[in-house]
């Protein structure tokens, strides 16, 4: 295995990223390491440093985590607001169904009687 370079005590911006692209070609195919140095991670960090932004792959990545939870956690809750809504609406047609049904069975269905017995459920039901 080859002896990995060495960085100057107070290394240039150039030479850090230089030393991180000679150190991940160093690294044997076989390691397991060679699966965290890949070329976009290479250049992710040259990135970084070049913008003056510490590379601090763990941040990040707890970052990202923390925001797709969140994300979920919105979708979730949206989720249920619609799902009470769209309950809501099913009771709603259910005691219309039955409203229209009794007034059938009474002889009293009226296409004026079902609207108002409809305009009666709805606000109720928002109320």
């Amino acid at each position: 295995m080859e002896k990995p370079p060495m960085l100057q005590l107070v290394p240039t911006k150039q030479e850090e990223i230089e030393f991180l692209d000679i150190l991940s070609k160093t690294i044997p195919r076989s390691s397991y390491l060679k699966h965290l140095f890949t070329t976009q991670l290479v250049m992710w960090v040259a990135d970084r440093i070049q913008a003056d932004i510490l590379p601090d792959i763990m941040a990040e990545y707890i970052a990202d985590s923390t925001k797709a939870m969140k994300q979920i956690a919105d979708r979730r809750e949206q989720y249920g607001r619609m799902q009470r809504l769209y309950d809501r609406n099913i009771n709603l047609l259910q005691r219309r169904i039955r409203v229209l049904e009794e007034e059938i069975a009474d002889g009293n269905a009226t296409k004026d009687v079902g609207e108002k017995s409809y305009a009666k459920e709805k606000q109720s039901a928002n109320s």
